[in-house]
């Protein structure tokens, strides 16, 4: 692991240890506005400051997506351990009780380690990928999976847009793909920040979140429309 991505890690597992202890101490008599902003400033600014931070990856699409899930990951799961870890010690020396059985308290925060993981790895790449489709017109790792090669036909053209937009890319059409890509990828970039804050809100702050909770279920699945519209450009529109 290069030093730039240990020192991102190191000051993510820093965020919260500064930040835990403050909301588990606010949150004592009944949660609050600022404990519930705490606890998404805990979640959200490690992943956030290492989509700033992290040095670009190099290779090709395959191996930048990996590397950037793998940081992710391993960021997401530090992350969730350490807060599992201190949240668990702040209960045991403040007499807090925990509600549920010590064995399936610690079961649900490994999982939220995991879950968290995954989480920031997706997200990371997300980001990543849309900074890149933002500042290229063409991204040059897109373009180098098709180098070389002469324009695909038509029907391996629809079947590259599972991805919304590849398929342009296929063709030899990149400018009339990228709309599609760019809202795909910002679209399930957005669904999944939304869906985790009313998560977030639901647990931590009890607060009614299901619209808040549909709105990011709906822009997940976003993308499986524009799968659609995208196969439809290339059939029924000239390519120009």
């Amino acid at each position: 692991m290069r030093r730039s991505d240990r020192r991102i890690i190191i000051e993510g597992l820093v965020v919260v240890l500064l930040l835990l202890p403050i909301h588990f101490f606010i949150e004592r008599l009944r949660p609050t506005a600022l404990s519930t902003v705490l606890v998404l400033l805990v979640f959200f600014l490690p992943p956030a400051w290492a989509a700033v931070q992290l040095e670009s990856r190099r290779g090709n699409l395959f191996d930048q997506t990996l590397r950037y899930l793998g940081f992710g990951v391993a960021l997401g799961v530090l992350i969730g351990l350490v807060g599992g870890v201190v949240k668990g010690l702040l209960h045991l020396v403040t007499g807090e009780p925990l509600h549920v059985p010590l064995g399936l308290w610690i079961g649900i925060a490994i999982l939220f380690a995991l879950a968290t993981g995954l989480a920031y790895g997706v997200m990371l790449c997300l980001v990543r990928g849309l900074g890149v489709l933002i500042r290229q017109p063409s991204p040059e790792v897109l373009s180098a999976l098709f180098a070389g090669l002469p324009p695909a036909p038509q029907g391996t053209g629809l079947l590259y847009n599972l991805i919304p937009g590849l398929g342009h890319f296929a063709l030899g059409r990149p400018t009339r793909g990228r709309p599609f890509l760019l809202a795909a990828i910002a679209s399930g970039l957005s669904g999944l920040v939304i869906l985790v804050t009313g998560l977030i809100l639901l647990v931590e702050g009890g607060m009614r979140t299901l619209p808040l909770l549909a709105l990011g279920a709906g822009l997940l699945f976003l993308p499986l429309l524009l799968v659609l519209a995208a196969a439809f450009d290339l059939l029924f529109l000239p390519l120009s």
